[in-house]
């Protein structure tokens, strides 16, 4: 993402606003300025939307694909793995 620097007077025109349309001289939006918790709160939803959409379109359980684990089963795995260990360097 790139990053402009605002200059104070670009800033003062933004006191007590919490989000604004950037529009160029000619007039054309170019973009909406958002503050870090409105972005935050923006991309947290748009992430659970597209969670719910592969949920939606794959509803099968994944365990029934090859060489997938749960968490328990891998934690239960490295820990046969660390047991194995003959302690010689």
């Amino acid at each position: 993402m790139g990053k402009i620097v605002l200059t104070e007077e670009q800033r003062s025109q933004l006191d007590g606003t919490t989000s604004a349309e950037v529009y160029d001289q000619a007039g054309k939006a170019i973009g909406y300025l958002l503050t870090p918790e409105e972005y935050t709160k923006l991309v947290y939803a748009w992430a659970k939307e597209e969670f719910a959409k592969d949920d939606l379109t794959d509803p099968i359980d994944d365990d029934d694909e090859e060489g997938s684990m749960t968490t328990a089963e891998v934690l239960a795995y490295l820990k046969s793995l660390n047991q194995g260990e003959s302690g010689a360097a």
